[in-house]
């Protein structure tokens, strides 16, 4: 009987395991029986949905084409994209780019009838791109809305001139219009005047408006930034920030302050004077007013740095127990941002210059590469003195990053070079520790993007408050030219 036992046991198995491997097998790509066409180098390349990516041609170059097959092999989408790629939360929506920087394309989904294009022209679907373009002349900081949120995404013409908000049936839900420019977080419409300015100093957009998914008015248009966050929504004016009640929209605080960071129920803010303490959500003074810098991680709570010195100091909140006094070494767990969190981004084929080199991108081991469709720049030690960079890095107090103005000559730098052609995308993930430029903390300059490390190098998103107006750079792009970056002004 045992005999027996064993025997079902392990035909159990075997069944098991066959439709395990069947399974990986019919959703992993034949090379073999693709007809005029190849994969991505360094991709999964399985099957998706139904549908696999390919290119036009073997081996990797800026002039490479993609398009999609179905599960027997048929070609879908002819190879005319610079870019294919799925959503990164609904693998059912995909993208396909003419022009990677602007995320200008269309876009695509699955239904259970096949394959099917929502957009009946193709769409610019960053926005951050528009904006931060603009901003080259008015400064405005940078705005990312790239792909879906709910079943609303932002879009613009090809020439930035006109903005609209889309469903995933190509459907308009706000029509396009070059009086207004349009951001979605679900479930809000986020409205900014279009002021059409393009002189220094003009703000490009004004007057930012909250909206929800049914188009109703939630607040009066005046903000210059509006920024949803997990449990509130934060609001700038004239260089000072509040929060929005989330129930009838009101403004906690009078606007009194400069920076306000929610955790839990406090908010970590910085008042006119350049000083922090503690406010909690109803807006009172939970910690005065005393700090030149406070910090937060989950295993240390709360406690001040000063950042001449380097010491820190654990606060007291209301109702907690008495504490130690000031230290002169960070907590062993340090104020860092928790874990790295893993995330994925794609090797940008178009060029990158600095300072009049023409970078080989696809030949480089720390590449420029892209991540929520803006440029990401290695920095590494020849990367950063080619364009007047210092960095220095310790375990306490993280990357240190200097402007000093004296740029390494073309003779004495140096890039490395990958064993193999970068591939279609890569594993990255965001920083565990601290990174200042000239003093100032990166996630005061960076607004929404993440630092990223790639290969164990920190990589810095090329935003404009970021490279322009703290570093004085200046950066264009172009669909002929590809990225251009000069740093000797």
């Amino acid at each position: 009987m045992k005999k027996y036992k064993f025997i079902i046991i392990l035909a159990l198995i075997v069944v098991l395991s066959s439709k395990i491997l069947c399974y990986a097998d019919e959703n992993t790509i034949d090379e073999s029986r693709l007809k005029g066409c190849c994969l991505p180098i360094g991709d999964e390349n399985k099957f998706i949905n139904g549908y696999g990516i390919i290119q036009n041609s073997e081996g990797y170059s800026r002039s490479m084409l993609y398009g999609l097959i179905d599960k027997d092999y048929n070609v879908v989408v002819e190879p005319a994209y610079y870019w294919i790629t799925y959503d990164s939360y609904e693998e059912n929506i995909i993208y396909a780019f003419m022009d990677i920087y602007a995320g200008y394309g269309d876009i695509y989904k699955i239904p259970d009838r096949g394959l099917e294009k929502i957009n009946s022209e193709m769409y610019c679907m960053n926005l951050s791109f528009a904006v931060r373009l603009e901003s080259a002349f008015g400064g405005f900081e940078n705005i990312n809305s790239s792909a879906f949120s709910g079943d609303m995404i932002a879009v613009a013409d090809r020439q930035h001139k006109h903005y609209g908000v889309i469903d995933k049936s190509g459907n308009f839900i706000m029509p396009f219009t070059d009086k207004y420019v349009y951001l979605v977080q679900d479930p809000y419409i986020i409205r900014y005047i279009n002021t059409g300015a393009y002189e220094t100093g003009s703000k490009i957009v004004a007057d930012g408006q909250l909206l929800n998914s049914s188009v109703e008015v939630l607040t009066e248009a005046k903000y210059d930034y509006i920024e949803i966050l997990a449990d509130y929504i934060r609001v700038t004016k004239d260089g000072r920030v509040n929060i929005l009640d989330t129930n009838d929209y009101s403004e906690l605080s009078n606007w009194s302050y400069t920076v306000l960071e929610p955790v839990g129920n406090y908010f970590i803010a910085k008042d006119l004077n350049g000083m922090y303490g503690i406010i909690d959500k109803s807006g009172n003074t939970a910690v005065d007013f005393l700090y030149k810098k406070i910090r937060w991680d989950k295993s240390t709570g709360f406690h001040s740095y000063d950042e001449d010195d380097g010491t820190y100091a654990k606060i007291k909140l209301p109702g907690e127990a008495d504490i130690s006094e000031e230290t002169e070494e960070a907590p062993d767990t340090g104020s860092q941002p928790e874990a790295p969190i893993e995330t994925q981004a794609y090797f940008p084929v178009y060029d990158v210059t600095l300072n009049g080199i023409k970078m080989e991108n696809h030949e480089r081991l720390y590449p420029v590469i892209g991540y929520a469709n803006i440029a990401y720049f290695p920095m590494t030690y020849y990367d950063s003195r080619l364009l007047g960079l210092e960095t220095k890095w310790d375990s306490v107090s993280g990357l240190k990053i200097t402007g000093f103005g004296s740029h390494m000559g073309y003779d004495e730098y140096k890039t490395e070079l990958a064993e193999e052609p970068n591939p279609h995308s890569i594993k990255v993930f965001t920083v565990d520790y601290d990174v200042y430029l000239n003093g100032k903390s990166i996630d005061e300059l960076a607004g929404h993007y993440p630092l990223l490390t790639y290969k164990d190098i920190t990589y810095l998103p090329m935003v404009y408050k970021l490279f322009a107006n703290e570093l004085g750079w200046e950066y264009r792009y172009s669909k002929d030219e590809g990225l251009i970056i000069n740093s000797r002004n």
